[in-house]
């Protein structure tokens, strides 16, 4: 890995991007912090392989809401399917004159 300063890639640029080519990973520092790191794609070489479904199988992790902890792992959870009165035990009771008038509020009616 090379490291140079913002102001050695402005005198080296043509150099550094060929030795990116060539395989060398180059960072670029600014205040003695990596901020770029410029490297080869593999394609410029000819060398990329062809596309096989599932190859990223595990590389990648769905997360179904924001608020789930990182370390939960929700891509092995299911959803149960919904089942026609399941919520039953769950329904409330409305009176019979819900939608009446209320007497509060028969001066503004």
């Amino acid at each position: 890995m090379i490291e140079v300063t913002m102001q050695e890639i402005e005198k080296n640029v043509l150099q550094l991007i060929q030795q990116a080519i060539a395989g060398e990973e180059v960072v670029i520092l600014s205040n003695n912090l990596p901020v770029v790191k410029l490297s080869a794609i593999k394609a410029v070489n000819g060398e990329r392989k062809p596309s096989v479904p599932g190859s990223a199988k595990g590389l990648i992790r769905m997360v179904e809401q924001e608020s789930a902890p990182p370390d939960t792992d929700t891509t092995t959870t299911k959803k149960r399917p919904p089942v026609f009165g399941s919520a039953k035990p769950y329904l409330i009771h409305m009176a019979e004159d819900f939608d009446a008038p209320l007497e509060d509020f028969a001066e503004y009616m």
